[in-house]
Order: structure tokens, then sequence, then C-alpha cells
């Protein structure tokens, strides 16, 4: 009731306003405190706010002028088969390079770099075989800090945004974690082999084999927690289970995970972490799923 008398006001300078302009033949504009007085006049106007069932009325109107999300649906249904979800993860993984810059690329092949000048320096004041250790410690912690770092931008507007992309949000996610492990991969070997030719004197292979069980089921938990949550709480559980393993290796626990080459429990420990990471994709994967669902928008 008291905003009637308002309403009454502003409706008579409209009307004042449009007369004064038709009985101006030069088609007068309006003065800067004619400007101001209207302005300060209409902020305080009454906005009416459309009831919840005028919006559902509204949507009801739209709706059958709305085009069918023709485009999701026919990905959609490519993807039905293994063939199609293989191919539509190998379109996805060219773009993640992109995506994650040269900056990173650098920055995580010089961290590594940095790994195998500290693996050689310590492997100068010890044995060669000490080296060996040290090189299995450090290479999975590499991957966890490279893919936390790529998912870091989870809760960011532009994590948002390749949520709302056409291609499935969850094969974005394994796409960019394929590429930055495989990276991972790739340059840990190169260290292994630079430092097995030159300071070690262990199997290689078997060098390899320890560190890259592990290294895969800390890049995985890593991955599944980053993109549920972030990538901070994804790479902080993935620094706590390695501490846990180290932990257990250095009480020498009879059921060592990181159990070295020609120690007990050896290859039982990798079998055994080699199986929890599958075990965690079978698990993983529907669950990160569920979770982007919230987030994935229909596009035509």
């Amino acid at each position: 009731m008291s905003d009637a008398p308002q309403e009454e006001k502003i409706q008579r300078l409209l009307h004042e306003l449009a007369e004064d302009r038709q009985d101006t033949p030069d088609d007068r504009p309006l003065t800067v405190d004619e400007l101001r007085y209207i302005m300060a006049e209409l902020s305080v106007l009454p906005t009416a706010v459309p009831s919840e069932a005028m919006t559902q009325a509204l949507i009801e109107n739209l709706r059958p002028h709305v085009p069918e999300p023709r485009f999701r649906s026919t990905m959609e249904a490519e993807r039905a088969s293994i063939a199609g979800r293989l191919v539509s993860l190998v379109a996805a993984i060219q773009p993640q390079v992109s995506a994650l810059g040269r900056q990173f690329w650098l920055a995580t092949a010089l961290l590594y770099v940095a790994v195998g000048v500290a693996g050689w320096m310590y492997a100068q004041s010890y044995t060669p075989y000490s080296v060996g250790p040290f090189i299995m410690f450090a290479l999975p912690l590499l991957a966890v800090v490279g893919v936390g770092f790529a998912f870091r931008g989870t809760q960011s507007g532009y994590w948002e945004a390749e949520r709302a992309a056409p291609i499935d949000p969850a094969t974005l996610a394994i796409a960019r974690f394929t590429v930055v492990t495989a990276y991972a991969i790739a340059l840990a070997t190169v260290i292994t082999l630079a430092l097995g030719v030159f300071r070690l004197e262990l199997h290689l292979g078997a060098l390899m084999l320890s560190w890259l069980a592990p290294l895969l089921l800390l890049a995985s938990i890593t991955l599944f927690l980053s993109v549920r949550w972030n990538g901070m709480i994804g790479s902080s559980a993935g620094f706590a289970l390695w501490s846990v393993f180290l932990i257990m290796h250095s009480r020498q626990v009879r059921f060592d995970l990181l159990a070295l080459p020609g120690e007990d429990f050896w290859l039982a420990g990798k079998i055994i972490l080699f199986a929890l990471t599958v075990l965690l994709w079978l698990v993983g994967v529907p669950w990160m799923r569920r979770g982007l669902a919230t987030w994935r928008l229909e596009v035509g």
C-alpha cells in the first residue's frame, strides 16, 4: 500500500516527459537535473518478483522450443561400446597436452632431472646399490605431485567449463590422467636407465617394476580424489598413503609392499599393488562418474 503513491508519481512523471517531448519541435534532450531526478525515482521503484508458478509456466511454454540434445545423445550412443569409448578417449588426449600448457611439461621435466641429479649425488656418497631405494621412493611422489597439479583447477571456473563440454567429463579426466602419468613414467624410465648405466648394479627391470607399481596406485588415488574434491586433497591422500608404506618398509614388516628386489615379499608386494590399482579403477571410475554427473550440463 505504501508503494502506490510512489508508482503514481513515477507514472505522472513519465506522462509529463512524454507531453514535453511532443510539444518540443526540436526534440529537446533531457537536462542533467531531469535525468538525475528520473534515476533517483526509478531506483526506488518496486520490482515485481515472479512467483514459482509463473516461473514454472514460463519453462513449460519454452520447453517445446528447446532443441533436442542430438549432439550429446549421438556421442553417448557411440560411447556405448568399448571401442567407442577408446576412440573418445584417444580423441580427448591430444587437447589435454595443450590445455596443461608448456610450462607444466617443462617444470615437470626439470623436477625429474633434479631428482636424477640428487640420485647421482646420493650414489657418490654411498654404494651404487643405495641409489636404487632413493629413486624408487622418490619417483612415485613426483607422479602424485604431477597429477595433483594437473587437477588443481577442479573447483575453478575452468574445470566447470570442462564439465559442461560435450565430451564426457570423466573421459576428459581420464585423458588428462593418461597424458600426465605416461609422461611421468617416461621421465622416470629415462632417469632409471641413466642411473643404471652409470651408477647401478641392480637389475633395471626389477627396479622399474618396484617404482611403477606404487606409482600407478598413488597416481590413481590422487586422480579420483582430485576430481571428486580438489587437487590438494588428492595429493595429500597420496602423500599420506606413501608415508604409511615407507613406515612399513622402515620397520621391516612381514608384508612390506615396498620390498626391494631380492628381499622377501618383493614380487608378491608388487603384485598386490597392481591388484589394488585395478580394483581401485573398477570402483573409482563409477564413483567419479556419479560425482561428475551432478555437474554435467546437457548441450544440443
